[in-house]
């Protein structure tokens, strides 16, 4: 069973100009995304709170900003290991944001919850 999980497997692409065009589009893409998403997870770093969510998203937007470098690397020398490096820091860029989201909206329905709760008490009180 070991042997069938240590055999390399190998891609063969052939890579036109059209193909070229599009990784160094996505690469560009990718770039562009990582220091939007490094600009809005330094946003919700402003708040204490907030950093719990805004620290992944800012690790993940580094991944996927060093990942549009290895996509335009790929696309300028036809690098099979900078196309690796590329789909690794996708993965794992992807894999930080995706947990940083989930920590915002986790955090953004105990907010709307301690909102309605506190309201409810004021409501109560005669406010």
């Amino acid at each position: 069973m070991e042997d069938v999980f240590s055999e390399k497997k190998i891609v063969e692409m052939e890579m036109d100009e059209t193909l070229t065009k599009q990784i160094r589009f996505i690469g560009i893409i990718q770039q562009v995304m990582g220091v939007l998403n490094i600009i809005s997870g330094a946003f919700m770093c402003l708040t204490i709170i907030g950093a719990a969510a805004g620290v992944p998203i800012i690790m993940g937007g580094i991944s996927v900003f060093k990942s549009g470098g290895f996509m335009s690397d790929t696309a300028l020398n036809n690098s099979g290991s900078s196309l690796k490096e590329a789909l690794g820091n996708l993965a794992k860029g992807l894999k930080l944001l995706l947990i940083g989201f989930i920590i915002w909206i986790v955090l953004y329905i105990l907010f709307f919850v301690v909102v309605m709760i506190l309201g409810v008490f004021a409501s109560a009180s005669g406010y």
